[in-house]
């Protein structure tokens, strides 16, 4: 068994792009998640989580607790075992609803990230997406090898992900072999339509990511570039975003201090997009923010990790500031946050 629990609460201040003032807080389960892994017939491992909580107070809804869907559910055969493959150190078959990985960021746990959002533009192509696909994972001394192909519908469940509204490509690299450095190249190729609601929005997108850790010291690099494909009048063509982040372990496994800048950008005035939260769920103000959309978003953030038992259980804090380019003018905002993560 697994499962995580996360909540979060935010005060956001800030002056919209007609020059206003607006403010707004809100308390907010993030995550509630139960899983359960199991291994059979020596070389099959099946795997699923189902989110257990629905907090939408912040969008002007209703917290609801129970069922909600499968956050991921996969069936793995490892062909090495099965094959008696020598020549490889790990080679897997999955097939199910995946967790979307393209970036470090994305393919971090959201139990171990050092900030208590991921950046915008990794949320950007990552888009929390769970498609239903098939992926193959060859692993090979310093090397790790991943390709996939995942169907593009929109999915709420396990069970409707066909593939006959286009296909996803995903391919991924993640090599070690570099001393205190993490190389990793992420792509995919989306060659359906790109519509509200898919797991795909955008055309195609690559990131390029470096971390480096020695002793107390670490610090990620990604550059991100895209396409955002045919969309609506000035939000298609290319996305690019660059992020940075450095931390240093002030107490050793006990408290981290984390900065993180970010820059997104895009060719039309609305290729790109706030997070989903805080400068967005903004409704009880009705602030002028054109709904998050700009073609420059620059965002900093600082924070303090404390861990209580490493990643098993941690308290974060943080402040990010965001300034967003609209077409009608600049949105500027400060959100404070504090978050308590439980996984177990």
């Amino acid at each position: 068994m697994e499962g995580r629990l996360q909540n979060q609460f935010y005060y956001i201040d800030g002056t919209d792009q007609t020059g206003n003032d607006f403010n707004a807080k809100e308390n907010e389960f993030r995550r509630a998640r139960l899983g359960a892994k199991v291994g059979f017939l020596q070389y099959f491992t099946a795997k699923a989580v189902v989110d257990l909580v629905d907090d939408q107070r912040s969008s002007g809804g209703d917290l609801g607790w129970g069922y909600e869907n499968f956050d991921t559910a996969t069936l793995t055969f490892d062909m090495k075992k099965a094959f008696s493959i020598g020549s490889l150190d790990s080679l897997n078959l999955t097939y199910g609803r995946h967790k979307f990985e393209l970036s470090t960021e994305a393919f971090e746990s959201s139990n171990n990230i050092l900030t208590i959002e991921r950046s915008a533009i990794s949320n950007k192509v990552y888009n929390s997406a769970r498609p239903t696909g098939l992926s193959l994972q060859a692993g090979k001394g310093d090397w790790v090898t991943t390709g996939a192909i995942y169907s593009a519908a929109a999915q709420d469940e396990f069970i409707n992900g066909g593939f006959n509204d286009g296909i996803g490509y995903f391919g991924s690299v993640d090599y070690t072999g570099i001393d205190k450095f993490n190389l990793r190249w992420d792509a995919v190729y989306n060659d359906a339509d790109v519509v509200a609601g898919s797991e795909l929005n955008y055309e195609w997108a690559t990131s390029f990511n470096a971390t480096y850790e020695d002793g107390p010291y670490g610090i990620l690099g990604t550059l991100v570039l895209g396409d955002n494909g045919d969309q609506a009048a000035n939000r298609d063509g290319n996305f690019y975003g660059l992020t940075v982040m450095p931390w240093y372990w002030i107490v050793e496994d006990k408290l981290q201090g984390v900065v993180q800048y970010s820059y997104s950008g895009s060719e039309e005035s609305e290729g790109i997009r706030t997070n989903s939260r805080y400068l967005r769920d903004d409704n009880t103000n009705l602030a002028a923010i054109n709904n998050g959309r700009g073609d420059e978003l620059h965002t900093l953030y600082a924070g303090l990790n404390y861990y209580l038992c490493g990643n098993n259980a941690k308290l974060m804090a943080g402040l990010e500031y965001a300034d967003l380019n609209t077409p009608v003018g600049s949105v500027d905002s400060m959100t404070y946050l504090f978050g308590v993560r439980v996984k177990f």
